[in-house]
């Protein structure tokens, strides 16, 4: 991950001269997709300061389905409903639920 605090410098070797750039950066944004659509509620979506502890809320909207996981890029981020973790970047995460089997 790029450390977003720390400013960058790029040096050119065929120009000796350096610059300087600095990022404006102050927030990222957590987005969150429920799977399947309508399946369940979540909460903790939405745009944080950088190095902003985030909590993750997942509940079922009926006694038809169950939470299975949260994912991040196709590999499980946490099988945890109630999760919380530290913001570093611009995610996107899927809160997948499962037919439950009453």
């Amino acid at each position: 991950m790029i450390d977003k605090k720390k400013p960058d410098i790029y040096h050119d070797v065929a120009n000796p001269m350096s610059f300087h750039l600095e990022s404006t950066r102050n927030s990222f944004h957590l987005k969150t997709i429920c799977e399947p659509e309508g399946a369940g509620l979540l909460y903790g979506g939405g745009e944080y300061p950088v190095g902003a502890l985030v909590t993750l809320e997942a509940q079922p909207s009926s006694s038809r389905y169950v939470f299975d996981a949260w994912y991040y890029q196709g590999a499980v981020f946490s099988h945890n409903p109630f999760f919380t973790f530290l913001l570093e970047e611009d995610l996107e995460v899927i809160g997948r639920f499962v037919p439950s089997h009453e």
